[in-house]
């Protein structure tokens, strides 16, 4: 199934149940992060690199497309 979407179509698209869910994780892995770089004691490194991962979770997950099935239906008549 080629589909050839730009990325702003695919920005703008429906977005699958799952990667509904996996943007909610990174959200709230991203806001995990920011939560810690505020702490002196959590390495600014580890803070970094946590919300980078949450944030790319975010933006690759927005990029998916629902994809829609369009079946042909053929009725055998025997007639």
């Amino acid at each position: 199934m080629k589909n050839n979407l730009s990325a702003w179509q695919r920005f703008k698209s429906e977005t699958p149940l799952f990667f509904k869910c996996a943007q909610l994780i990174g959200f709230i892995i991203t806001a995990i992060g920011s939560s810690l770089s505020e702490l002196e004691t959590v390495p600014h490194d580890l803070t970094a690199a946590i919300i980078s991962f949450g944030s790319a979770i975010v933006i690759i997950s927005q990029f998916s497309v629902k994809q829609s099935l369009n079946l042909k239906q053929t009725h055998h008549d025997s007639e």
